[in-house]
């Protein structure tokens, strides 16, 4: 019966405790307001009720900010930190974001810092109801281990689009945690989609030059470098098809159509190539296609 307390308002601004607090199931009907508040210890919200959104802003955690179970009208975490984990779910039930209406809550996590992110797919606000420049954060999944199952980097890209404004920052620190666990290629593929979120918001000849960077060489980005091999092999065989098919001293430079073809790419590959010589033949032929 002890988890049954109600409150209206409660007021903890500024206060310093030095272990941990514990709101496992109560009920709020007013605001919490925890501006600033030094916990030195874990803060338990575990299935409790938050009809008002909670102000937690600049607030410390020394341990865990448990909110799994919890059902909250918003929550604001801006500038916080939280020494350990962030728990919205994983190993029991997730938070929900809703209001006493059904209206959805709102995390706002703007500069907020947390050692670790422990999540479940469906322990996050709604589209539009999630708040991340500044965010950071150390590792995926809490002291426990990993939070769920193994996610593909395209939902952790719809994970970031939660906020309808676009912020380098949830990109940025999901590579950096990969990174540190040893998943480069996930590394590099949350850098590459954080690109193309970013030139989402371009204009101009920005959109334009950013998007031939996106679909010629990935933005540079891992294997995704590896597409310019594409557009090198197509406009290659492009080139050989025309000259084969236009000028006829590349038909007759070597014995057999298949030789003569196979030269053709060669001179066009050599073309297309800056700087790079493949074969003199071909620079000579160019140079004299005529061989006079």
């Amino acid at each position: 019966e002890g988890h049954k307390a109600s409150f209206k308002d409660v007021v903890l601004r500024g206060a310093k405790i030095a272990g941990q607090i514990s709101m496992d199931g109560a009920s709020f009907g007013g605001t919490l307001d925890a501006d600033s508040l030094q916990a030195g210890g874990d803060l338990f919200m575990r299935d409790a009720r938050y009809a008002r959104a909670v102000v937690m802003f600049f607030a410390h955690v020394g341990g865990n900010l448990d909110l799994r179970g919890a059902t909250l009208a918003g929550l604001d975490l801006s500038g916080a930190s939280i020494a350990a984990d962030l728990q919205l779910g994983g190993g029991y039930k997730s938070a929900a974001w809703k209001g006493n209406k059904g209206e959805p809550g709102t995390l706002n996590l703007r500069n907020a810092h947390i050692g670790n992110l422990a999540d479940a797919k469906d322990a996050w606000p709604a589209q539009g109801q999630l708040h991340l420049n500044g965010f950071s954060f150390n590792h995926l999944g809490g002291f426990e281990g990993e939070t769920g199952e193994k996610r593909h980097m395209d939902w952790w890209d719809n994970w970031a689009r939660l906020d309808p404004k676009y912020s380098p920052a949830p990109y940025a620190q999901l590579a950096a945690a990969l990174t540190n666990a040893g998943d480069r290629d996930a590394a590099n593929e949350i850098r590459y989609l954080g690109r193309v979120r970013e030139r989402e918001t371009e204009s101009g000849f920005a959109y334009i030059w950013s998007g031939a960077v996106q679909y010629v060489a990935g933005f540079g980005i891992g294997t995704y470098t590896f597409r310019v091999l594409r557009w090198v092999l197509g406009f290659s065989l492009a080139g050989a098809a025309l000259l084969w098919w236009t000028v006829p001293e590349a038909r007759t430079w070597d014995k057999g159509p298949f030789k003569g073809l196979l030269w053709c790419f060669g001179a066009s590959l050599s073309r297309l190539l800056p700087v790079i010589e493949i074969n003199k033949e071909f620079t000579e032929f160019f140079n004299d296609p005529g061989r006079v």
